[in-house]
């Protein structure tokens, strides 16, 4: 998002299209660290981390065409990408993160050991859904398209952010961990549940 700022702000074209293609290497990582994220919850491995390999890729190959071209808008800057090979093979590389993070997230949440866990899950699975799948994909397909389209990225990455750290912030309250000890003593589990 810094990177988005400074490509909007910047002093002349040149330094703006430095600024968007960096944040473009950002932005492929993201969703690959999202998935290392999830799976390591799942199992923690350094398997995991292969799921890193086509982002950085990518990455290497923004850094080496710089694929985007810049406008000045209302707004301020704007991209638009000047390669359409390239177009479509970014497209294709978020639509796979995009599918890995919600199969390996859905499974998080069915597999929880405990339903505040499970909560948890269910929080930041829809919160990637809602603000990165839906609300930024749609807004970036708006800048591709419309030029002079006002930039919503940084709103929704704060709600996004925010939603985040309202679900990691969730607590068992006492009287609440009490009833659940009860009742997994109750049916023999022993408070492991808990």
């Amino acid at each position: 998002m810094l990177m988005a700022f400074f490509h909007r702000n910047a002093p002349n074209a040149e330094l703006s299209a430095d600024f968007i293609t960096l944040g473009a290497v950002f932005g492929f990582t993201f969703p690959a660290f999202l998935l290392i994220t999830f799976l390591m919850l799942k199992k923690q491995t350094w398997k995991n981390l292969l799921s890193l390999i086509p982002a950085l890729i990518m990455g290497g190959i923004t850094l080496s065409i710089f694929p985007f071209k810049v406008l000045w808008t209302d707004f301020g800057w704007t991209y638009n990408y000047a390669s359409s090979w390239y177009f479509a093979a970014a497209v294709f590389l978020n639509l796979a993160y995009i599918a890995a993070n919600l199969i390996v997230g859905v499974n998080l949440v069915r597999t929880a050991p405990t339903a505040l866990l499970r909560k948890k899950y269910k929080l930041l699975l829809i919160s990637y859904f809602v603000f990165y799948v839906v609300a930024i994909a749609i807004t970036n397909m708006l800048l591709v398209r419309y030029t002079n389209y006002p930039p919503f990225g940084g709103i929704i990455s704060t709600l996004a952010f925010l939603t985040i750290a309202w679900a990691l912030s969730l607590r068992i309250e006492p009287g609440q961990r009490e009833n659940l000890n009860a009742a997994s003593k109750d049916d023999g589990n022993h408070g492991k549940d808990v």
